[in-house]
């Protein structure tokens, strides 16, 4: 009777002010990296054998995952589109259609995100076979608080004023029966209070 427990983790403070692409600009700045750097301490110190590590394959994810990623060794890092950020909750759409099928390229901006999260859900949200696990999720504001949504079964696409600090830790606990249960939100004691950046995506 397996039990699944994802710890998802928001990326570290990024260059704002970075124009370029988030697949290759929005580095980590001095801050994020330390926030990092602290997280996989206190990851690597909670005594829990984690089993994987993902990330979003945006760079503030991906460099805060590496960081992260030496302070737990066993693991090797799974960089995925899958991740990556979404649309704000509240700014979706409900999807027109009834017929099940996945939106297109041309369908709004709005309908395309929901369809990543729902993969993503679908993905990562699921119970464990054999042997418990422990998941580290490194990916963004938006997408964790989207995913949050579907996990405690409220309605996905309205608006939940949730703050997500840079390198807050929200765990999840999924059972065998795929019943889901928040464990924690937006941890962040583990950071000095000058670390404290402003919550977003």
């Amino acid at each position: 009777m397996a039990i699944r427990t994802l710890y998802l983790v928001r990326h570290g403070e990024y260059d704002h002010s970075d124009l370029r692409n988030s697949r290759v600009g929005k580095g980590l700045v001095a801050s994020g990296k330390a926030q990092a750097e602290l997280t996989g301490e206190w990851l690597a110190g909670l005594g829990v054998h984690f089993t994987a590590l993902h990330s979003s394959t945006y760079r503030r994810a991906a460099e805060t995952a590496a960081i992260i990623a030496t302070y737990l060794p066993h693991l090797a890092l799974h960089r995925t589109g899958g991740l990556r950020e979404c649309l704000a909750p509240g700014l979706h759409e409900t999807r027109e259609g009834s017929d099940g099928q996945e939106p297109g390229p041309d369908a709004s901006p709005q309908a395309q995100s929901r369809a990543h999260v729902e993969a993503a859900f679908s993905r990562f949200f699921r119970s464990a076979r054999g042997e418990d696990r422990h998941e580290l999720l490194v990916c963004h504001g938006n997408l964790i608080r989207c995913l949050l949504h579907c996990a405690l079964g409220i309605e996905p696409w309205g608006t939940m004023p949730l703050g997500t600090h840079n390198c807050g830790v929200t765990r999840v606990r999924i059972d065998p029966q795929g019943q889901m249960m928040l464990l924690t939100y937006n941890e962040i004691g583990h950071l000095p209070i000058e670390l404290w950046t402003e919550p977003g995506g």
